[in-house]
């Protein structure tokens, strides 16, 4: 059984006494920005808020926001500014916008917790006329984070700084007086808008600029709190194109920056393929989701919901407009993937017929892009696309393929039923937010019921029907195995008994109980719907099951012949093997013997030649050493005598020669140093002539 308030937000005394003081016409009074909810309240006429994080585990803090000027005209919507520093409170006679005080404290409410706040409020529109405001937005580039864009109902679209009106642009043919139900009859009113990512171009007036494929780039500015005139001539460089909606279906685009005097309003652009299908005679709203390309949801009011891609214009065609608005080609087609009806309330006998009409409200995911939620006087639903994944694939380049798989279809999930009998008192959603960190929604319900879910257990993951790719058998014999790492039979199998049929959770107005009759026949058309639903999808599983219990026969006899091949290969490879061993034992042996062979023959070769051996030379050569240094010994012995022989004559002469002189005494000491001198030579002489005796035997030797 799936909790219906799993952030117990019923508990929250926020909403205490709603239903009494709802008007009927009130359907967004409720919203969220990050981790405070906000809420109208009627009898008091005073925004409150709550800070639902920190309620999850303790008494919240209610604060109640006092405006300083009443509205005069029934609230409808609530909004607040991209940065929060501002919020809007808005109906179909009149706007006026908050400024927000400033938060601190420890759970991130406003000026600590005070119990009430007067606010600043600023009067922007407030008509007594014909005019009625059909939507109002911020604009996601404000500087200040005070820009506002309102559409009337005269097909005039205002831009406001702060409450004071900067720019008037008209969107679609002027009424003629006040007459403003003629056009409306004629569906040539604007009823809705919304901005697609930022448009980058240094001259505006160029019919062909490209997309800046992120929203989030431009955002920044909200930040950046800059009022240089820098950063005003940045922001003439960047352009918005805004979608505009109008009630026959036509599709607008206006495209505009903060500072633009005289927009580009281009259209009806061109729906692809042109059928009528494709085309919404009782459209309510438009969403623009940033994706890859830009993605388009119309909802009309019978329930029908259009999915079409924003894609750029090849060929420029010319558009007509009237003398207020610039003239200039379309820039933009749009490309319808496909078209999904959504089920507003539980029908009766599966009879179309009763079904009801109501305005649809469409809420994009902050954290999935390829999410967005539905909500209208018969409950809730949840969407998903299907095509949006395959679109990132192409553009990241993860497949090889040329073409596109664009017939995915999306998920459609009812998450909620307000509505299950037709004669049954309308329980409208009045209230809707996305919550984050963690992540889910929150619904307000006129009977003063609250319902609070979280995604990550609701919203299942999109899942691609595989029966509609069902491979025939030829195809498993041939690539079985292939099929099996790409999809196991698991899966498969739980893909085929996953129902496509979701299962609301039930909020009926209990102010009237249903009849007897009324509730008999839910319960049969809910077995019904089992019937004719799931015990289908039990069938289809059997017949899988049979069909692959045959390709798991088949795959076993193939198996079986192939192992008994491998048998015989195993055989015939041993038989080799034995073959190649003895082969191999043959060839060492031969290659030992030659080895052998072929030493004995560098022996013999070696011994045989007529050279001598390099020891032989090696001895040689130390023989011519030793004889040349015999040669200079010698010379020098010879030298050595032919000196001593000179001197001793030389003695003799002059010993002869000196007998009558007188004999020279020297002193003792001098005398024994001169002995010791020639004593010395001597020995060295007699070692140089035993030296040379000793080299002269080795020679003669």
């Amino acid at each position: 059984m799936t909790e219906i308030d799993v952030f117990k937000f019923s508990q929250l005394k926020i909403f205490d006494g709603l239903k009494d003081n709802l008007p009927e016409e009130s359907r967004e009074i409720a919203t969220v920005y990050e981790d405070l909810l906000f809420a109208w309240n009627f009898k008091e006429n005073n925004l409150q808020v709550v800070n639902w994080r920190a309620a999850q585990n303790k008494e919240p803090k209610i604060q109640k926001l006092i405006l300083s000027a009443i509205p005069n005209f029934t609230i409808s919507k609530v909004a607040i500014s991209y940065g929060g520093s501002f919020a809007f409170v808005s109906g179909s006679k009149g706007i006026i916008m908050i400024e927000m005080p400033t938060r601190w404290g420890s759970d991130g409410i406003y000026q600590d917790g005070k119990a009430q706040i007067t606010c600043k409020t600023i009067n922007i529109y407030e008509h007594s006329l014909q005019a009625e405001v059909m939507q109002a937005r911020w604009h996601p580039n404000s500087p200040t984070d005070s820009h506002l864009l309102v559409l009337l109902s005269d097909n005039s679209l205002r831009i406001y700084d702060e409450g004071t009106l900067k720019h008037t642009w008209r969107v679609g043919p002027l009424p003629t007086g006040n007459n403003l139900s003629y056009l409306k009859g004629l569906g040539d009113t604007a009823i809705d808008f919304d901005i697609a990512p930022a448009q980058v171009s240094n001259d505006l007036q160029s019919p062909n600029s490209t997309f800046a494929l992120d929203i989030n780039e431009s955002n920044k500015s909200l930040t950046t709190h800059s009022f240089s005139n820098k950063r005003n001539q940045e922001q003439k460089k960047v352009a918005w194109p805004i979608v505009i909606l109008r009630g026959n279906g036509s599709v607008y685009v206006l495209t505009a920056g903060l500072n633009t005097e005289k927009p580009r309003l281009q259209g009806p652009l061109t729906m692809i393929p042109s059928q009528k299908d494709n085309y919404g005679d009782d459209s309510c709203s438009l969403i623009v989701i940033p994706t890859l390309p830009v993605t388009i949801v119309i909802a009309e009011n019978s329930g029908v919901l259009h999915h079409a891609l924003m894609l750029e214009n090849q060929m420029n065609q010319d558009t007509f407009f009237d003398e207020s608005t610039t003239l200039v080609p379309n820039d933009w087609n749009l490309y319808v993937i496909e078209n999904i009806e959504l089920e507003l309330g539980l029908q009766e006998n599966n009879n179309k017929s009763d079904l009801t009409t109501c305005p649809l409200y469409l809420h994009r995911d902050p954290i999935n892009e390829q999410r967005y939620f539905c909500y209208h006087d018969a409950g809730l639903h949840g969407i998903t696309f299907g095509f949006v994944q395959q679109l990132q694939k192409y553009t990241d380049d993860q497949t090889n393929e040329d073409e596109i798989n664009m017939n995915v279809p999306s998920r459609i999930e009812y998450i909620l039923s307000t509505k299950a009998f037709n004669n049954a008192k309308i329980n409208a959603v009045v209230g809707f937010g996305i919550l984050q960190l963690p992540s889910g929604v929150f619904a307000v319900l006129s009977s003063g019921q609250v319902i609070s879910l979280s995604t990550v257990k609701t919203m299942l993951p999109l899942v691609t029907d595989l029966s509609a790719h069902q491979p025939s058998l030829d195809y498993f014999k041939t690539n079985v195995q292939d099929q099996q790492l790409k999809v196991p039979f698991d899966q498969h199998i739980r893909a085929l008994l996953k129902s496509d049929v979701s299962q609301p959770i039930f909020q009926l107005d209990k102010s009237k109980p249903p009849s007897s009759q009324e509730t008999f026949q839910l319960l049969m058309n809910s077995i019904q719907i089992m019937r004719d639903k799931q015990f289908a999808r039990h069938d289809k599983v059997r017949q899988e099951l049979i069909k692959r219990i045959k390709i798991l026969s088949l795959m076993k006899n193939q198996q079986k012949d192939e192992i008994a091949l491998l048998f015989e290969s195993k055989e015939q490879i041993q038989e080799n093997a034995y073959k190649l061993a003895d082969m191999h034992e043959d060839i060492i042996d031969r290659q030992q013997l030659l080895q052998k062979r072929i030493q004995d023959i560098s022996r013999l070769s070696s011994l045989r030649l007529p050279a001598i051996s390099s020891n032989e030379k090696e001895f040689a050569d130390t023989i011519k050493k030793f004889k040349s240094c015999i040669d200079k010994l010698s010379q020098d012995v010879k030298q050595i005598k032919a000196k001593n022989e000179a001197q001793r004559k030389a003695l003799e002469s002059w010993s002869k020669s000196n007998d009558d002189f007188v004999k020279i005494s020297l002193p003792p000491k001098q005398e024994e140093t001169i002995k010791e001198f020639l004593s010395d030579m001597m020995r060295q002489i007699q070692g140089l002539k035993a030296d040379v005796q000793k080299i002269s035997n080795v020679i003669d030797f």
